[in-house]
């Protein structure tokens, strides 16, 4: 089946984090965040009509994925 509604996934968590694009649909994969002594680790994920904005703090970084 083939849908055309899918603009992101999400998965986690992979130690050094990462991120592709196919056909318009990003992928990203969280950094592993159990692995931060100093400080907490987290992201929260905005949605908005035109993008996907990503809050990171600690290891994740922040980031906007347009659609």
């Amino acid at each position: 089946m083939n849908y055309d509604n899918i603009i992101a996934w999400f998965s986690g968590h992979n130690h050094a984090g990462n991120y592709g694009n196919f056909n318009m649909i990003h992928f990203v994969t969280f950094r592993g965040m159990v692995e931060t002594a100093e400080r907490n680790s987290f992201a929260v994920v905005e949605v908005y009509p035109n993008k996907i904005w990503i809050k990171g703090s600690g290891r994740e970084k922040s980031q906007i994925l347009a659609y």
